[in-house]
């Protein structure tokens, strides 16, 4: 496993990439268990990063779209990381054969906007990966470090709010982690900071004096997919208490469904 943090973007980006061999004897389950536990303790120390794991990994057997999987213990391994941790899994055609071999996980999969399938390289028998990440340069002028206020010609329309949106988004943030993480006060205070500044430019409308209303990210769409991230991290939490309730399994595929369409509606509507 390779690991790379580029600190050119807003949040940091964190990219693994990973290669299990195609074994399944005991040393594959100490590998895998080794792995998982890895990569479980970056994202975690590493909370408010985006973080993507790509590779092959050799396990055919995981239907994803159904979050399910009929193989042994390394499957099920994998599957148990992926929930548990909130990830998305975006290949969806197969990369050997017949198999989906090759994965690309994220926990914002609204970051993704492209991932397609090319030729192989050279004499491999995968296919290749396309795949576009859209981040926010940290010189930017729409990187949010400083208070989200509108300007001198706009004010917020509080009675025009989303207040729901705002409820679900942060009943959703784990904040025992985020004390966790951020022990010092200034620190807590700047990661509390970022996550209310969000919600509230992604639920409080802002009106300017010329007479337009407007949000901060410019797209009635984006509520939506804000809300389904609130609901699926809110689903996932309870998941992750109760893994072995069937119906809140349903549930979570259930919000990761409407997580995609309404990113696809969200992408088409801006293109």
């Amino acid at each position: 496993m390779v690991g790379v943090t580029f600190l050119d973007f807003y949040p940091n980006l964190d990219v693994f990439t990973v290669y299990r061999p195609p074994k399944r004897d005991c040393d594959a389950k100490r590998y895998m268990h080794l792995l998982i536990s890895c990569l479980s303790a970056y994202i975690s120390n590493a909370y408010v990063n985006i973080h993507f794991i790509v590779g092959d990994l050799n396990l055919p057997h995981i239907e994803w779209n159904l979050l399910t999987c009929s193989g042994d213990t390394l499957d099920n391994m994998l599957l148990e990381f992926t929930i548990q941790n909130s990830l998305s899994q975006l290949v969806t055609f197969p990369t050997r054969c017949h198999n989906v071999l090759d994965l690309v996980l994220t926990d914002i999969e609204q970051s993704v906007v492209h991932v397609d399938c090319q030729p192989p390289i050279g004499g491999s028998d995968h296919v290749t990966i396309d795949f576009v990440i859209a981040l926010t340069p940290r010189n930017s002028r729409h990187v949010r470090q400083d208070p989200v206020v509108p300007s001198q010609t706009g004010r917020y329309q509080w009675h025009r709010a989303d207040y729901d949106c705002m409820y679900n988004y942060l009943s959703a943030a784990d904040w025992p982690s985020v004390l966790c993480y951020n022990p010092e006060v200034s620190q807590f205070w700047d990661a509390y900071n970022c996550i209310l500044k969000f919600a509230v430019s992604e639920a409080v409308p802002i009106t300017c004096y010329n007479g337009q209303a407007t949000t901060a990210t410019s797209k009635c769409d984006s509520r939506d997919v804000c809300k389904c991230v609130s609901l699926k991290r809110k689903v996932w939490q309870d998941l992750a208490d109760r893994p072995w309730d069937s119906l809140l399994r349903q549930k979570y595929r259930d919000c990761v469904y409407r997580h995609r369409r309404a990113l696809s509606h969200y992408h088409a509507s801006s293109a």
